[in-house]
């Protein structure tokens, strides 16, 4: 079974430094077989979808409106919800088995927050501005948002290292056929 990966990160312009990391982190997570979740709007989430897409992966985007006009051109599926920003991003996070952070502003933060506290893993892509470069300052042990301590927040600074420790931190799946079986 596919491990759904949820990237999240800064809509609008981004830099072309940022573009050209969260487009090897599309790339990677389709030479892993991963299933792409994002926003599927402009910013991060574009380029991401174009990394996968372009090498072969399959690219959902969980809209906020009801229409596909703001999707990006990269998407195999674009799940259009009518919740607005707030609940399409919880309906990505909870439908993510693990999350990569790349760059991002207040919503993106807010998606952190969410998936720390379903006990979602959550990869920060270290050097990519924006709060994921400024959570682990505010984070306690630079590590966890709060006292709970539901999941360790992981840090990496390079796509491939991002995306393989992502495949490590997602749950393992099983199939719900063991030899014809229903378990």
């Amino acid at each position: 079974m596919s491990i759904r990966v949820g990237v999240i990160g800064k809509s609008g312009k981004i830099s072309k430094e940022v573009k050209k990391k969260a487009y090897q982190v599309g790339k990677e997570i389709a030479l892993k077989k991963g299933i792409l979740l994002s926003g599927g709007r402009d910013g991060v989430m574009e380029a991401v979808s174009k990394g996968a897409k372009e090498h072969g992966g399959f690219t959902v985007g969980i809209m906020p409106g009801l229409t596909q006009e703001d999707a990006n051109d990269y998407l195999d599926l674009a799940l259009t919800t009518g919740l607005g920003f707030d609940i399409r991003s919880n309906v990505l996070i909870r439908s993510s088995d693990v999350v990569i952070m790349i760059n991002g502003g207040n919503g993106t933060f807010n998606e952190v927050s969410s998936a720390y506290l379903l006990s979602k893993p959550v990869i920060v892509f270290e050097g990519t501005g924006g709060w994921a470069d400024k959570i682990k300052d505010i984070t306690q042990e630079g590590k966890y948002l709060d006292k709970r301590k539901n999941i360790e927040l992981k840090y990496e600074d390079s796509a491939i290292e991002v995306v393989n420790l992502a495949f490590k931190c997602a749950p393992k799946k099983s199939n719900k056929f063991d030899q014809g079986k229903v378990i």
